[in-house]
């Protein structure tokens, strides 16, 4: 919004220096200079003669001219069209700490700029990358896409480069279970520390929502605390088995190439029982559901489909 602000007043500027000159050059004015920089605009003029009357209309000029260009300028971060994309966000990042694990947690937030009392979370889990970079920003368009539909969004950073690597071979699930453990009590402390920064935050069940390894987090988590769990969103995690949980609904977008470990997907007779949610997207791959990789029609799929799972209604049990 500074930003904004900063650059309608040097638009503004500019338009007063453009009436300036020419009132000027109408009153006979001897000589004038001007000169614009970056960050500010320095302007001297020279003159014998400045009537009263020119320098009201002169102003008054350049003030509805200023007020048009506020007016018209963009809110921050609008990117669509539609009413719901249209709703300004705030995007941030913090890097939190952990004293009892000795562990930094970077988390990425995006949300609406107006919150409401009981704000709805959801916590994002990135895939796995190798503990490298900073995959926990790689799913901007389906964070900033929740954000902008009403949702508190957090983002985590689950690996850091002092991490020991994801095991690639072997039984995975036995395996990898320390990672996915992780990744829960890295949720279980962002989301307090965040509550106790935001108060209108609704901390008591969160939506969490992963892709692949970031997916398998998310599946255990839900297993481990489903009372803390609103609702359980996987982008095709291949590990974790899926829970069926009477209390919880759980949804699953597959991808259409690689297979998750055998008893990863419950039966058809179990997802009919528990209510789940399990579509495979005929046009995406596993690995194209980040930023980087998506196409925009995979993202709008992607986009929907979440949107769809977190706004169905679900009946208590």
């Amino acid at each position: 919004m500074e930003k904004i602000i900063k650059t309608n007043f040097i638009n503004g500027c500019l338009y007063i220096h453009s009436y300036l000159l020419m009132a000027i050059l109408h009153a006979g004015v001897i000589t004038c200079s001007y000169r614009v920089e970056t960050c500010y605009i320095k302007t001297r003029y020279n003159m014998k003669l400045f009537t009263g009357p020119s320098i009201f209309l002169l102003f008054l000029c350049a003030w509805m001219t200023l007020s048009s260009e506020v007016s018209s300028q963009p809110t921050r971060d609008s990117l669509y069209t539609t009413s719901k994309d249209s709703v300004s966000i705030t995007t941030e990042r913090l890097e939190l700490f952990d004293y009892s694990r000795n562990r930094s947690i970077p988390v990425a937030l995006y949300y609406p700029d107006t919150l409401t009392i009981k704000q709805p979370m959801v916590v994002f889990n990135h895939g796995y990358n190798e503990n490298q970079g900073t995959p926990y920003l790689s799913y901007a368009y389906l964070n900033t896409f929740l954000a902008r539909h009403g949702y508190f969004v957090v983002s985590i950073q689950h690996e850091l480069p002092s991490d020991d690597p994801l095991p690639t071979t072997g039984n995975l699930r036995e395996k990898r279970m320390p990672n996915w453990e992780n990744g829960v009590q890295n949720i279980l402390f962002v989301v307090p520390e965040l509550k106790t920064r935001l108060p209108n935050l609704d901390d008591k069940r969160v939506n969490v929502i992963g892709h692949s390894n970031g997916g398998d987090i998310s599946m255990l988590f839900a297993t481990e605390y489903p009372r803390k769990t609103r609702k359980a969103i996987s982008l095709d995690n291949r590990r974790m088995p899926i829970p069926a949980i009477d209390t919880l609904k759980i949804y699953s977008l597959r991808a259409n190439d690689l297979p998750a470990d055998e008893g990863v997907i419950p039966s058809v007779q179990k997802q009919i029982k528990h209510g789940m949610s399990i579509i495979t997207l005929p046009n995406t791959k596993h690995i194209e559901m980040c930023d980087d990789t998506a196409t925009e029609e995979q993202k709008k799929e992607i986009q929907e489909y979440v949107l769809k799972f977190l706004e169905e209604k679900v009946l208590a049990k």
